[in-house]
């Protein structure tokens, strides 16, 4: 439609879908910052072309109402971004007013995204496993603090993956309920220690990683804010604190 519009082309809009439309580095940001209003755009050479078609795809093409938000919630997988949401509603939070949008960065690469924040004007804020691969990403993020402070917008869980975190939290039950009958026979390991609960979730039946979970984002909206485990309170916290300072 856009395409079809001769000669220069200003147009202002609130729609994701408009938005989809348009290459990342034909769009202009406007934010309220410090009481006046701020332009932010892609200038010419802050990104790699390999950068901008990988982000054009997963953001753009995806999901065009994210370059809405003001805060982005960077997190590894699928789990983090079904249960993130959930705990906020357990904890009377409700990201999606605060214009917190979770965004799974594993595919692309953590430093894109924070790269294209920051180009946009919108705030992030990283949470990462505690494995080689996390604390690779952690490192990603550091370098990209300039003189922000990294505990403000840098989370390791503080076990292994989000599953590995989860059962060490008390959620360890619902995995072992779905391991799978043909692989039950690998956990070896001593009941209650690391190694055990790395055998549990390798031996899961297929499917289960997302089943699990939903279960568990149900049991936590059920008990409340004292089920949500302390350090995702506080990631949630800390990402509508920087949301919250978009003015």
């Amino acid at each position: 439609m856009l395409n079809k519009l001769s000669g220069q082309k200003l147009i202002s809009t609130h729609s994701g879908e408009l938005l989809a439309g348009v290459p990342l580095s034909k769009i202009c940001r406007l934010r309220r910052r410090n009481g006046k209003i701020a332009a932010y755009r892609i200038g010419k050479g802050k990104l790699s072309s390999e950068e901008l078609s990988k982000l054009d795809y997963h953001i753009r093409a995806k999901r065009g109402g994210l370059l809405f938000s003001r805060c982005w919630l960077l997190v590894e997988g699928e789990t983090e971004t079904l249960l993130l949401s959930e705990c906020g509603h357990a904890m009377g939070r409700d990201l999606y007013a605060d214009g917190i949008s979770c965004i799974e960065y594993s595919q692309v690469g953590v430093e894109k995204f924070i790269k294209l924040a920051d180009l946009l004007g919108i705030e992030w804020f990283v949470l990462a496993d505690n494995d080689n691969a996390g604390k690779k990403y952690k490192k990603s993020a550091q370098d990209l603090l300039g003189e922000r402070e990294g505990k403000d917008r840098i989370r390791l869980l503080d076990h292994g993956s989000m599953e590995e975190f989860l059962c060490e939290e008390g959620f360890g039950e619902i995995y072992k309920a779905s391991i799978s009958e043909q692989k039950k026979d690998n956990v070896t390991a001593k009941i209650g220690t690391d190694e055990y609960w790395k055998q549990v979730l390798s031996s899961q039946k297929k499917g289960a990683k997302t089943r699990n979970a939903l279960v568990i984002a149900e049991e936590i909206v059920e008990q409340g804010k004292s089920a949500v485990p302390n350090l995702l309170k506080d990631v949630i916290e800390r990402a509508q604190s920087l949301a919250r300072s978009v003015s």
